[in-house]
């Protein structure tokens, strides 16, 4: 469902800190949740000679115009402190 922008930052912050796959329509990137700051990362092709990019999510991005997002929470601070520990990670 295409969701407004608005609802997938609060849906992300109650998810918890930690670093977020994030598929689009017709591109990728990460997003990062410290607290409540949410940034999405990715290769800008608005402005290809910028690189990559790191902007809040509610910017002029393709994550505020996608009408696609498929969201994965990659890791978070307790499971790379598992990983650490060389303890299972859930």
């Amino acid at each position: 469902m295409n969701k407004p922008i608005t609802d997938v930052e609060e849906y992300l912050i109650n998810s918890g800190n930690g670093l977020y796959l994030v598929g689009l329509d017709s591109h990728t990137g990460f997003i990062y949740v410290d607290q409540d700051k949410v940034r999405f990362i990715h290769a800008d092709y608005y402005e290809p000679e910028k690189g990559v990019v790191s902007e809040k999510l509610n910017s002029y991005s393709p994550i505020a115009h996608s009408k696609y997002r498929v969201i994965g929470k990659l890791m978070s601070d307790q499971m790379i402190i598992s990983w650490l520990k060389n303890e299972r990670i859930y």
